[in-house]
């Protein structure tokens, strides 16, 4: 006798509404051109920029896996762990091919990459312990 869950149905196309419209608004902003962005000199030492990136790939990541986490399919959390991010960093590195050709006054950046694959694993990370499944 097994102690495995019987399948559970992939959640709704709706339970992902937050995460499709992060997605968009995250497009938005990095598609804006650079002269958008404040050139202030006090921020020139400031890893701001980074930190941004963290924040919006490990809010697009736990969005995304957050239907998968509340239901606790077993093949699926996993499946989540492993594609989620790696989806996430080719979404990354797309996005700065498109600055580096479409956007004014921005470009190309490694820095940025890493920081999005940061903020991607941190996102896969600390997801299952923020939401607690649905008994």
């Amino acid at each position: 006798m097994s102690s495995q869950l019987p399948p559970t149905p992939l959640p709704s196309w709706r339970l992902y509404l937050p995460a499709f419209s992060w997605l968009a608004f995250t497009m938005f902003l990095f598609t804006l051109p650079g002269s958008a962005f404040p050139d202030e000199p006090w921020m020139a030492g400031l890893p701001i920029d980074k930190l941004v990136h963290i924040f919006l790939f490990a809010v697009l990541v736990f969005l995304f896996s957050l239907p998968a986490l509340k239901r606790q399919v077993g093949w699926t959390v996993w499946a989540l762990k492993l594609a989620l991010p790696l989806v996430a960093i080719a979404y990354g590195i797309a996005v700065e091919f498109i600055q580096l050709h479409w956007v004014p006054h921005r470009g190309f950046e490694w820095m940025d990459v890493a920081a999005d694959a940061a903020g991607a694993v941190l996102g896969t990370v600390l997801g299952p312990f923020i939401v607690k499944p649905a008994k």
